[in-house]
């Protein structure tokens, strides 16, 4: 558990996680390539902002990823039968929102 809340290493990897997800997702359902640019550059950005461990970066990041997961719960629980390469998109920004709304306390005790 320790090395879930390792910052920001551990954000980079579920966010490189998270966007090959995505990317295997846009080879089974043939998403175009704009849409995927679109849904994963704001991860990569925020990723590589959140190197400067900077609290505002995080909570913005954290504002950000309700959003994704708005739109992933449609597509897991609005859906009679959702793909599995969804469920673990929905997963993994689940387990990107609990890393990054506690980074800025891990933060500040640093």
């Amino acid at each position: 558990m320790n090395v879930f809340f390792k910052y920001p290493q551990s954000t980079i990897i579920l966010v490189s996680i998270l966007v090959s997800l995505k990317l295997v997702a846009k080879f089974i359902f043939s998403i175009p390539f704009f849409v995927f640019l679109l849904w994963s550059a704001p991860l990569i950005v925020y990723a590589f902002l959140l190197r400067s461990l900077d609290i505002r970066y995080f909570q913005t990041f954290a504002f950000l990823l309700l959003i994704y997961f708005m739109f992933a719960s449609l597509r897991v629980f609005g859906m009679s039968t959702p793909a599995v390469i969804d469920i673990f998109i929905f997963i993994f920004i689940v387990f990107l929102f609990i890393n990054v709304a506690f980074a800025p306390k891990k933060i500040r005790s640093i």
